[in-house]
């Protein structure tokens, strides 16, 4: 007998599917009025309660200085104090920053939207193999 999703899991899917796309869409807008500027990693360290280190950013807008906390694992290479990074920000709030890199603007889209297609196709191909 072939299993076949249930609605709640199907819904489940959807959800995931409709987070990411949220997700998309928002980095999509903040890219379009988002400015770019130089930065430079001022420390690295571990902040209490987490394992992964995180990145301190500086850089300049036309307001001041501002201040970007980016945890490491967004970096493809590991960045250190010096370290040059091209950071984009929106100019209405410059606290609303991002260091500029596919895995820092798109990850959380790109795994969300993967799960929702991916996880039941998958489920599907498994339990195709245990059916006799």
């Amino acid at each position: 007998m072939e299993k076949k999703f249930t609605g709640f899991q199907l819904f489940m899917c959807g959800a995931v599917i409709a987070a990411g796309l949220y997700f998309a869409f928002d980095t999509v807008r903040f890219l379009g009025r988002a400015e770019a500027a130089p930065g430079v990693v001022t420390d690295v360290r571990r902040q209490e309660g987490s394992r992964q280190p995180t990145a301190f950013i500086t850089f300049e807008t036309p307001r001041g200085k501002a201040e970007l906390k980016c945890p490491q694992q967004y970096f493809y290479l590991r960045k250190r104090p010096g370290d040059h990074v091209t950071v984009l920000y929106d100019p209405a709030n410059p606290a609303r920053a991002k260091a500029k890199g596919f895995w820092s603007l798109w990850a959380v889209p790109v795994l969300l939207i993967s799960m929702g297609v991916f996880i039941p196709i998958f489920a599907r191909l498994a339990d195709r193999q245990k059916t006799p």
